[in-house]
Parts: C-alpha cells; structure tokens; sequence
C-alpha cells in the first residue's frame, strides 16, 4: 500500500476516492478545464486522479472540495 495519506481511505473499494471526486465535479457541471482553473492543477493532472492512476495528497483534495 502507498504511503500517501489518502490510500487508507480507499481501502477496500480501490477507486472510493476517485470516483466521488468525478462524481462530485459532474453533479457541478464543471468541466476539467473549468476546475483546473479554480484548484490549479492541470486538466491532465485532475484526470489521473479521478481516474485513480494517481493518489491526490490531503491538500488537493481539499482545494477541489472547496472549488
């Protein structure tokens, strides 16, 4: 398991994270390009993390819940 702190909240559903952060950004109607914009964080980079090819640390995931 990853040392990243958020890999303990994806246990054991695997994608939990990832997917509720697309979700989420979905309910919104926000686009990629529109919450890369407000986190600053590329398109590319949101992404991976809703596609869970990369763990998000603990501060991205709260400047996209504020977004």
């Amino acid at each position: 398991m990853s040392d990243c702190p958020v890999a303990a909240l994806r246990y054991p559903h695997g994608h939990l994270i990832p997917a509720f952060l697309r979700r989420q950004r979905n309910q919104r109607r926000l686009t990629l390009e529109m919450l890369s914009a407000k986190v600053t964080m590329s398109p590319q980079h949101l992404s991976e993390i809703e596609s869970g090819k990369r763990d998000p640390r603990l501060s991205s995931i709260e400047r996209m819940a504020e977004a």
